[in-house]
């Protein structure tokens, strides 16, 4: 990308103002800055590649100039191969690639707890709903039972008012 395009995308997104607005003069110190800036960067990513590059393992140790051992040696030998590894897990993470792991690790747990208890609170919602419909069902079952006892009453009454009368009363319609 070219310097002056890359001062206007940052003054855009600095909400600064727009290149167009810029003196002669104050776009050419931006640019020279841009163009430092640039740079750093440029060798800060080199730095950064040659840093993963220069981070040890068995093999790397092995296949330096200084040490003069083979693979096989290595491997079986149960303090050389401890010595490594050890020297390996000890060794500086200039780039916080640890930490950058066990944040990763926390987030995802995190994460995971979050949505727990997302789930946990629709399902208590759900039953809460669910609590309520059973509640008015009840509610209108008690009713209703209400009303047929009412109706069980009125029929007993007027079974022993016909009793009292001597009449007979059929159940069936079909008995005499």
């Amino acid at each position: 990308m070219d310097v002056k395009e890359k001062i206007r995308e940052k003054l855009i997104n600095y909400e600064l103002t727009t290149f167009d607005k810029l003196e002669d003069k104050t776009v050419k110190r931006l640019s020279e800055i841009e163009t430092c800036v640039s740079e750093m960067e440029s060798e800060a990513k080199e730095l950064e590649k040659r840093l993963k590059d220069l981070k040890p393992n068995v093999t790397k140790i092995i296949a330096c100039d200084k040490v003069s051992i083979t693979k096989k040696t290595a491997y079986n030998n149960p303090i050389i191969l401890r010595y490594i590894e050890t020297s390996i897990k000890n060794f500086p993470d200039y780039l916080n690639e640890q930490k950058i792991e066990k944040m990763q690790k926390n987030y995802d747990e995190l994460n995971d707890m979050y949505y727990k208890v997302i789930d946990n609170i629709i399902e208590d919602y759900n039953r809460k709903n669910e609590r309520i419909l059973l509640l008015e069902a009840i509610d209108n079952l008690k009713k209703e039972n209400d009303t047929l006892r009412e109706i069980i009453s009125e029929k007993d009454k007027e079974i022993l008012n016909a009793k009292k009368n001597n009449k007979v009363i059929s159940i069936n319609k079909f008995e005499k």
